[in-house]
């Protein structure tokens, strides 16, 4: 039954990927097909490599008398998640709740460009390196970041606040904000899309030398979604593939490069990268990100699932609402530990911080929490809010589009993740990005143009049927 259900998965997703996107630029990059693609490889690929090597083990512990479980959660999941964009498909187009401007003749609520925009964007970078090196004790620990990750350098960071991290991300988010809305006005000159892509770039590098996915992906996905959308429906040019394709053998290669062990030889994260291509290939790189840590979610689903009901109890809104309470509270000062490092004491002896630390997804999140049943109503409310969260890229303007952004670009890890900390480090961002942006409308003579009758408002427009 496991290859069937897995199987059923891959299917479900795969097709229902392919007819929601139907290879256009920005919805190839939206919500969805994110969470699409990540059902299919955590509860499809993964156990169906897996199973045909036996290899059912986590953190030592024998997983294989759970995995038929964990592939029928992970249909359930998928079929509900596909219930959900049905559903929204079927319901009546609505009207657009936003009002949409129009520049004046002669006005341009944009006069300094993207200039702005990227001077805040860098400096939310460059804040970030003066911050680790006060922190570190000077910048010679700044390179050692560079060096990746160590034990030295996690007790040296150990207690810094999410908001510290955060503030890179916000930048980009600003960034990827203002140029949206420029582009409603212009396309962007060669020097401003340089400009754009320098500052994008600085604040990768951050989460590049640590090899912090959990941020470099928002990064990324942030401005490739701010980059697709003036042409969000139009189908994907060939000659694009190939750098996505690269750019996603990266990703999937910096787990095996983000420590300091395994820069040894090389010293750094490029030349690091080079040498496993060259060791592994491509080959090797695609089935490692089935087999390692970024589709585990599988296996600790498969661990955790059949001792729920049994010697475990369900958390019964612990593992979610409660959860959520007890994320702003440093963990020194948590009345009681959170039910995911509950579980994980049970499991291992000891929380995340200490032993082991695997993540459920947010397919286990729900399960761990309300059973089967919380599985299904929550994949299909999921996919309800997917849809809405994508008619929104398109059309919200300022601090709504910032808040959109900020969850679309967060979308791998919350699915894939630990949800409910990931939406405490996305609340961080977002709160630094409205701040970054009130800055920004500081710095742009907006204001001054609006009251002066610059922009005239139109009436709210009919939704456009190709949005839904």
């Amino acid at each position: 039954m496991l290859a069937i259900y897995c199987t059923l998965t891959i299917a479900i997703s795969v097709g229902a990927w392919v007819v929601h996107v139907r290879f256009r630029r920005g919805l190839l990059v939206s919500p969805v097909s994110v969470t699409y693609l990540l059902l299919a490889s955590i509860f499809g690929v993964r156990p169906l490599v897996l199973g045909a090597e036996q290899e059912w083990s986590l953190y030592g512990a024998n997983v294989e008398y759970g995995t038929e479980l964990a592939a029928r959660i992970g249909l359930v999941a998928t079929v509900a998640l596909t219930l959900g964009l049905i559903v929204d498909r079927l319901r009546p187009p609505t009207h657009a709740r936003t009002t949409v401007h129009r520049v004046a003749a002669g006005a341009s609520p944009y006069p300094l460009g993207m200039l702005p925009a990227v001077a805040i964007s860098a400096a939310s970078s460059v804040l970030w390196f003066l911050a680790m090196a006060v922190i570190g004790g000077g910048f010679s620990f700044v390179r050692q970041l560079a060096s990746g990750r160590s034990a030295e350098i996690a007790s040296r960071l150990e207690g810094v606040p999410v908001l510290l991290s955060a503030i890179p991300v916000a930048g980009v988010i600003v960034l990827c904000v203002a140029r949206m809305a420029l582009e409603q006005q212009r396309p962007l000159a060669k020097l401003e899309q340089i400009l754009f892509l320098g500052a994008v770039v600085l604040a990768a590098l951050p989460p590049l030398a640590l090899g912090n996915r959990r941020l470099l992906l928002p990064v990324a996905l942030a401005a490739v979604i701010a980059v697709c959308r003036p042409t969000w429906n139009r189908i994907v040019p060939l000659r694009l593939l190939v750098p996505a394709l690269a750019i996603g053998m990266i990703i999937a290669a910096l787990p095996f490069v983000r420590s300091a062990g395994s820069r040894v030889e090389s010293g750094n994260l490029v030349e690091s990268l080079v040498l496993f291509f060259q060791e592994n290939g491509l080959g090797q790189t695609v089935r490692g990100f089935f087999v390692s840590y970024d589709t585990e979610m599988f296996d600790y689903i498969a661990l955790v699932a059949p001792r729920l009901g049994d010697s475990m109890e369900f958390g019964g809104g612990r593992g979610t609402l409660g959860e959520l309470l007890l994320q702003p509270i440093p963990a020194a000062l948590s009345p009681w530990p959170t039910w995911s490092n509950t579980i994980l004491t049970e499991l291992f002896g000891g929380g995340c911080a200490t032993v082991a630390c695997p993540v459920p997804s947010v397919v286990g999140v729900l399960y761990f929490d309300l059973g089967i049943i919380g599985v299904a109503i929550g994949m299909l409310l999921l996919g309800l809010y997917l849809r809405t969260l994508e008619r929104r890229l398109e059309t919200a303007q300022g601090a709504p589009l910032v808040i959109v952004l900020t969850i679309a670009s967060f979308m791998p890890s919350l699915i894939r993740g630990n949800t409910i900390s990931q939406l405490w480090i996305a609340f961080n961002v977002l709160i630094v990005a409205l701040a970054l942006r009130f800055v920004l409308r500081r710095l742009h003579p907006e204001r001054d143009r609006e009251r002066s009758g610059a922009l005239e408002a139109l009436p709210s427009l009919p939704a456009q049927p190709g949005l839904r």
